[in-house]
């Protein structure tokens, strides 16, 4: 609801926006049915089943065996007969039609004995998140079936697609000597404007519908602000190898935005400048270095801006999945004080030209109303004086009475010196 009121109420003014802004309401709007809004509770349910969802798939089946799809959600799975292992995949790509944190859960059949023998312990599951972010979770299929079971929580954003990927291996574990591949239905809802420690212990202790239960609807939001910081990085790699590191950590600045935007608590991150220590300056393509990564992230005001104790680990085990082959071995992160009105310079630069074009277009607007209005008064002025002059070619009215005409002759000598009409008199002498 508050996303078609958000938009009609907009829809006046849709013709003076920028084609990509249309087309990413249009996008938003057709994002509605897949995403439920529940007193402010937004939830999307990809089922496998359903046709509005966009998937993909290779050697994967509906399923039919009874025992399975007794509990299964809304009937039916996909699985791959145990078979193909390692070539059997199944994939759910969305998007949000909100900026948030979001909790993943999935949803398995198997509350039957002779169902769950067959269903792994370490099914794998790719989750693409944030803004080209990506984890590799392995998910336990043999318990807790028929019910929605909490993975973890993510942060997305309107316009970067999501993605959940199944896929079968050689290495699945199980009560049986064949594994099946077991797809049925995910569940991803917003709980937050951004992703904290504290709520991912919520999560975990209650699950989803116990956090929204006991939340407050209406919650004020914190105000958000940019705020800069320092982070100086010790990085190394493998003896065997010969990297720049320079040109190795630029290159995955992205994994560092995501990573620190998790940690931090951020809505968003932005890497405004990767640079070596000035004693590393020559040593960059030795096995290992220091470097400054300055950055600016947009935070809650009431966040109390603390250092993650866990950021190394967490930031070489976000390069390690994206394929850098440097490692963190140490990490120090610096606020930079007095920062909170500072804000990336890219949205400086958008903002000053949107605040150009907007000046110059009402100024525009304003010469066009003016010079519209002084041709309609002089227009009106010239038709006033057209009319006076046709008005005392005529007269005023006839005579009535013969015999008046001697005896008020000197009255006819006055009406003949003003033929023109009051009204019109008037105009002539504004003209």
């Amino acid at each position: 609801a508050w996303l078609v009121e958000g938009s009609l109420h907009r829809w006046h003014r849709i013709a003076f926006l920028p084609l990509s802004e249309v087309m990413a309401m249009m996008r938003s709007l057709s994002l509605l049915s897949l995403a439920t809004t529940v007193v402010g509770k937004i939830e999307i349910v990809l089922d496998e089943k359903d046709q509005a969802v966009q998937t993909s798939s290779q050697n994967t089946y509906a399923g039919t065996y009874q025992p399975c799809l007794s509990d299964a959600f809304n009937g039916q799975f996909q699985h791959d007969w145990g078979n193909h292992k390692g070539q059997s995949t199944f994939e759910f790509k969305f998007e949000v039609p909100m900026d948030g944190c979001y909790s993943l859960e999935e949803y398995h059949p198997g509350a039957d004995a002779a169902c769950s023998r067959y269903l792994p312990s370490n099914a794998r599951l790719d989750v693409e998140w944030c803004k080209g972010g990506e984890s590799v979770l392995y998910v336990d299929q043999s318990t807790k079936a028929g019910q929605w079971n909490y993975i973890g929580m993510y942060p997305y954003y309107v316009g970067w697609e999501g993605s959940l990927k199944m896929s079968n291996s050689n290495g699945e574990k199980c009560d049986t000597s064949t594994c099946f591949m077991m797809v049925d239905a995910f569940r991803l809802t917003r709980v937050g404007d951004f992703c904290t420690r504290e709520l991912e212990l919520q999560l975990k202790e209650g699950g989803v519908d116990a956090l929204m239960a006991n939340s407050p609807q209406a919650e004020v939001e914190a105000p958000l602000e940019w705020r800069a910081g320092s982070l100086r990085l010790n990085v190394a790699v493998d003896d065997t190898n010969s990297v720049d590191l320079l040109a190795e950590m630029q290159a995955h600045s992205a994994v560092l935005e995501a990573t620190l935007m998790t940690q931090l608590g951020a809505v968003s991150v932005k890497v405004e400048e990767i640079e070596p220590f000035a004693a590393e300056g020559r040593r960059l393509q030795a096995t290992s270095a220091s470097f400054d990564v300055k950055f600016n992230a947009e935070v809650p005001s009431s966040t109390g801006l603390s250092v993650p104790e866990n950021l190394p680990s967490e930031l070489s085990s976000a390069l390690a999945e994206a394929g850098a082959s440097i490692q963190i071995q140490s990490s120090e992160l610096t606020w930079m004080p007095g920062t909170k009105e500072s804000q990336p310079k890219s949205s400086d630069s958008v903002d000053h030209w949107y605040a150009i074009l907007v000046a110059l277009f009402f100024g525009v607007k304003c010469t066009a109303i003016a010079v519209v209005l002084m041709l309609r008064k002089k227009c009106k002025k010239a038709t006033d004086i057209e009319e006076g002059s046709k008005a005392a070619e005529e007269p005023v009215s006839d005579v009535k009475d013969e015999k008046d005409k001697t005896d008020s002759k000197e009255e006819e000598i006055d009406d003949n010196a003003s033929t023109i009409s009051p009204t019109s008199a008037h105009s002539a002498e504004s003209a």
